[in-house]
């Protein structure tokens, strides 16, 4: 697979050397507004490819002016460009400025891309939402956000942690679905995850985990690294790679939600394939309470209208 990657920050970066390592994608095509940013990392990455397993190429294509070439080439575009959350400062307040720059340098070149586009900027559920309205007559399933696929990662993570006997977080079947925000919900079965446990024993678990997972990107800057970068890339790649190979896997990803009468998109486990989302599994979330996030969201809308 070709893959597009739309930024050049600490996620466009990261994303673009892991990208490198997959044996399911052969080309990168790089857009940024300053090629410089680009350059001497993409250097770099291409003196490995020598051991890389299929990946042979990266090339880079300034914003202006040849980001419809580096379309034109590829089978997948990632979008990470925009500005990314201040101090103190929460994804919502990011929407004014990143929604105005999707519109001037993205939109009306993703409305004629056909293939799919997954979105990572924040605020991501929203961001998801303008590029799917960017692009009539192409299904919901092929422009996805990445969600509540990070939360869902460190759900799974936190839970591991505090299981006895503890399990890989990878076998653990717990969702965190809804919107990318602290109005996320966790869909955590004691039956399924620990069927040993007594209830009284397992919701302070839960409640435990909770705050983890909703302060995990702070306590991680807290901590020195300016910035989570390390389940987004995993997250982001693991899609892709789904899409590249066609895998069919389930994952909690931010999609249109069909019955939505603002046409908002929100996460749910959805079965991705080589067409993006194969299909919307909500059944398995059938009635978790996702209203906080939406109403969250309309009210972003409403302000920046």
């Amino acid at each position: 697979m070709k893959v597009a990657v739309w930024g050049a920050g600490s996620i466009g970066s990261g994303l673009v050397r892991r990208l490198a390592t997959l044996p399911s994608v052969s080309e990168i095509h790089w857009i940024n507004r300053s090629p410089q940013a680009m350059e001497g990392q993409a250097i770099d990455i291409q003196h490995g490819l020598a051991l890389m397993p299929s990946c042979h190429t990266i090339e880079r294509y300034k914003q202006e002016g040849q980001a419809s070439k580096a379309l034109e080439q590829a089978d997948a575009l990632v979008l990470t460009l925009g500005a990314s959350v201040k101090q103190g400062g929460s994804r919502a307040d990011l929407y004014p400025e990143n929604c105005k720059i999707y519109l001037e340098t993205v939109c009306l070149l993703v409305s004629t891309f056909p293939g799919v586009v997954v979105v990572i900027t924040n605020p991501v559920d929203l961001l998801t939402r303008l590029i799917y309205k960017a692009r009539p007559g192409l299904r919901s399933g092929c422009t996805i956000g990445l969600g509540t696929l990070v939360e869902t990662l460190r759900l799974r993570a936190a839970l591991s942690d505090h299981l006895s006997p503890r399990r890989r977080p990878s076998d653990l079947p717990a969702f965190a679905v809804g919107t990318h925000d602290e109005n996320f919900v966790m869909v955590a079965e004691r039956s399924v995850l620990a069927p040993h446990m007594p209830e009284e024993e397992f919701k302070p678990i839960l409640k435990m985990v909770k705050g983890e997972v909703t302060n995990a990107a702070q306590r991680v800057k807290e901590s020195g690294t300016p910035s989570t970068l390390h389940p987004i890339v995993e997250g982001a790649v693991h899609l892709l790679d789904t899409i590249a190979t066609d895998r069919r896997t389930l994952l909690t990803v931010s999609v249109l939600d069909p019955d939505d009468k603002d046409g908002l998109c929100c996460s749910v486990p959805c079965v991705i394939g080589r067409d993006g989302v194969i299909a919307r599994c909500a059944q398995l979330v059938r009635g978790v309470d996702m209203s906080l996030g939406k109403e969250a969201m309309r009210k972003v809308i409403t302000a920046a209208s």
